[in-house]
């Protein structure tokens, strides 16, 4: 597992640098991959294999030292494909950045847990 704070840009809510395994479930597209970022409002899922932007999806987000894995569901809401954004700016590795369409309590918890032990001050309420 991989945690750094990203401060790059101003952001809704703090984002890390948190690579761990996911499982990605939509109508159309059922993979297991790894995030590289995540925060309370999303993540950002690496993957050659992606969803149109809007599509509304599952993921099962393996939290290190979780017994489980947090359920929450989100929505596609940019890609990138051969280092081209389809929706920002940004020139990234393939994948997705899915929006959690509510918070996850749940999710919160763990990632406070992690993020407070290994990186200090973690923004997450």
């Amino acid at each position: 597992m991989v945690l750094h704070h990203d401060d790059k840009k101003e952001r809704r809510y703090e984002r890390y640098k948190f690579n761990t395994e996911v499982h990605y479930q939509s109508p159309y597209l059922s993979i297991t991959e790894e995030t590289r970022n995540i925060s309370a409002g999303g993540v950002f899922i690496a993957s050659s294999l992606l969803d149109e932007i809007g599509t509304r999806a599952k993921l099962h987000i393996y939290v290190p030292g979780s017994a489980r894995p947090v359920e929450v569901e989100g929505v596609v809401r940019w890609t990138t494909l051969d280092g081209r954004s389809f929706v920002n700016d940004e020139n990234s590795e393939n994948g997705m950045g899915v929006e959690f369409v509510e918070r996850a309590v749940d999710l919160d918890k763990e990632l406070a847990k992690i993020f407070s032990r290994d990186c200090g001050p973690t923004g997450i309420t």
